[in-house]
C-alpha cells in the first residue's frame, strides 16, 4: 500500500524514565520511539513529511546527521504504510455501527428515588440551593421496568449489570430488596449472573442491607470526599450536621462484606491541593479502590493554576500507585486502572450510552432514558414504562461528527466528550467545552505514562493489574 501525501493522525509523545513513547490517537496504540523520531514528528505537525522533508532535515541538522534524519524519515514513511499515524476519526465508525445496531447490551439502571438526606454543595440535582424532589419508585413501577428489561435481554449473556441510583437509593430500601429478589428469580435458570451496583452516600446501612450485599455479587461505591474537614464542608446532612463519622463507620462495615467496595471523591476546585492526602487517608482506612473526578458545573470554572495543581496531585498518585503495584499492595487510584484496562483492550468510547443501546434507565415514575444525567430532561425522554408502545431500542440519537475533535489524540477514548457536560457548559451536546477536555486529558496522560511504565519495567505486574489481581 502506498500512502499519498496526507496529514498525520493525531498523536501525543511523552517520556518515562528517559524512554520516549508515542500514543497514536488514530488507533490507540502506544509505541516506544527514539528521540529523533519524536523530533521529526513534532515538526511534521507544521511541515509536511513528504513534500517538505528537506526543511525538517535542515531544522534538525544541529542535533542529528543528515543520514540519521533521512533514515528516520524513511522509517516513518514505511511505518505509515503499515498503519502508523495513518488514520483519524475512526470513532465515528464505532458510532455508526452502534446507531445501526438494534440489539440490546443488557444493562438496567433503576433510579429508585430522587430524594436525598444530604445537602451536598455541588449536587447537580439541586434547584434553588437544595434538593427539592421527593419521588420514590414504587414496587409496581420497578416490576414493570424489570419485566421490560428482561423481555429484551440476550438470554445467553454471561453477566447482567443492574445499577441502583438516586438521590440516595437506600432511602428506598424496600424497592431495592424487591428488585434484587425478583431479578434473581428471573435469571435463576439462565447461565448469566446478575452483577449489582449501587452508588450511595454511605449514611444508611443496617444488617439486612449488609446481608443483601454480601449474598449477591455487589459492587458498592460510596461517595466520601476524603479528609473530615473537606467531606463535612461538601457533604453535610440536610440539617447541616456532620456525616463523616457515620460514613466512615459504614465503610468499615462494608469493607470485606461486598464483592467490591470503592470510594469516590468529588473534587471541587478549592480542594484540589488536598486530593492526594484524601486518597491516602482512604487507603489507610483500608479502602483499596479509590476513584475521583473534578466537580463540573458553571460555578466550578477551572483556571491554569487549578489544572497545574490537579496535574501535580495526579502525578504523585500515579507514582505511589505504581509502587503499590510493584510491591503487590492492593491500594490503587482506580481511575488510572480503569484507563489502563481501556487502553489495553482498546475499549473506545465505552463510557457513554447516550448514542448506544447499552442500557435501559428508568426514573422513579418509570420514564425511560439512555443517560442518567439527562433524567428529568424532556428532550431525552424515550417514553414511559406504562406506554403500550414503548420501544426504547428504536429511539436512537444520531451522533454528529465534530470536526475539531478529529484532530485530537484523545478522541478515540473520550468519544468527543460527555454530551451532558457539553450541554451544561455550551448549551449543545455536540459542542465540546474546552475546560472539560483539559481535565480529562490530564488524567488520561498520567494513565498513559503508568501503562507504558508497567509495560516497560514490570510486564508481569501489568498482567496482574489487567487480570484484577493486584
Amino acid at each position: 500500500m502506498t500512502v499519498e501525501k496526507t496529514n498525520l493522525s493525531p498523536f501525543i509523545t511523552f517520556k518515562v524514565n528517559e524512554q520516549s513513547f508515542l500514543f497514536d490517537g488514530g488507533n490507540g496504540i502506544i509505541s516506544k520511539v527514539d528521540s529523533i523520531i519524536v523530533d521529526i514528528l513534532e515538526l511534521a505537525r507544521t511541515y509536511d513529511l513528504y513534500s517538505q522533508s528537506e526543511e525538517i532535515v535542515e531544522i534538525l541538522s544541529s542535533q542529528y546527521s543528515e543520514g540519521e534524519l533521512q533514515n528516520a524519515i524513511e522509517a516513518i514513511k514505511t511505518s505509515r504504510e503499515e498503519g502508523f499515524l495513518n488514520s483519524s476519526g475512526k470513532v465515528y465508525d464505532f458510532f455508526e455501527k452502534e446507531y445501526s445496531d438494534s440489539s440490546f447490551k443488557g444493562n438496567l439502571w433503576l433510579n429508585v428515588t430522587d430524594s436525598c438526606n444530604l445537602n451536598c454543595r455541588y449536587c447537580f440535582e439541586k434547584e434553588g440551593g437544595k434538593v427539592q424532589k421527593e419521588n420514590n419508585m414504587s414496587i409496581e413501577v420497578a416490576k414493570n421496568c424489570i419485566d421490560y428489561w428482561y423481555a429484551h435481554i440476550n438470554k445467553e449473556q454471561n453477566i447482567y449489570d443492574i445499577v441502583f441510583f438516586g438521590g440516595e437509593p437506600l432511602l428506598n430500601k424496600e424497592v431495592i430488596i424487591f428488585a434484587i429478589n425478583y431479578i434473581n428469580s428471573l435469571l435463576k435458570d439462565l447461565k448469566g449472573i446478575p452483577r449489582y451496583n449501587i452508588t450511595t452516600n454511605g449514611t444508611i446501612l443496617d444488617d439486612e442491607l449488609i446481608n443483601l450485599f454480601s449474598s449477591n455479587t455487589f459492587f458498592v461505591n460510596v461517595s466520601i470526599d476524603g479528609l473530615r474537614a473537606i467531606h463535612d464542608k461538601n457533604r453535610p446532612y440536610s440539617s447541616g450536621a456532620s456525616t463523616y463519622d457515620r460514613v466512615v463507620s459504614n465503610l468499615k462495615k462494608l469493607n470485606g462484606a461486598v464483592t467490591k467496595l470503592s470510594a469516590f471523591i468529588c473534587l471541587t476546585k478549592y480542594d484540589i491541593p488536598y486530593f492526594k492526602q484524601s486518597v491516602f487517608w482512604l487507603w489507610n482506612m483500608g479502602i483499596k479502590n479509590v476513584y475521583g473526578n473534578l466537580v463540573f458545573g458553571k460555578d466550578q470554572i477551572y483556571g491554569y493554576e487549578e489544572y497545574r495543581e490537579y496535574e501535580n496531585q495526579l502525578k504523585d498518585l500515579a507514582e505511589i500507585t505504581y509502587n503499590n503495584i510493584i510491591d503487590g499492595k492492593p491500594y490503587v487510584y482506580n481511575s488510572f486502572i480503569e484507563n489502563i484496562k481501556s487502553l489495553h483492550k482498546k475499549n473506545f468510547t465505552s463510557n457513554c450510552y447516550l448514542w448506544q443501546n447499552g442500557i435501559f434507565i428508568f426514573s422513579p415514575n418509570g420514564n425511560a432514558y439512555k443517560c442518567y444525567r439527562f433524567l428529568g430532561d424532556e428532550r431525552y425522554k424515550m417514553g414511559n414504562i406504562n406506554d403500550a408502545d414503548l420501544d426504547i431500542l428504536s429511539k436512537k440519537i444520531k451522533k454528529e461528527k465534530i470536526e475539531k475533535c478529529t484532530d485530537c489524540w484523545f478522541q478515540l477514548f473520550c468519544g468527543d466528550g460527555c454530551p451532558y457536560e457539553h450541554d451544561v457548559y455550551t448549551g449543545d451536546i455536540n459542542k465540546p467545552a474546552e475546560l472539560l477536555c483539559v481535565k480529562s486529558k490530564i488524567a488520561f496522560q498520567e494513565s498513559l505514562k503508568l501503562y507504558a511504565r508497567l509495560q516497560m519495567e514490570a510486564p508481569h505486574r501489568l498482567k496482574a493489574v489487567l487480570g484484577g489481581k493486584i
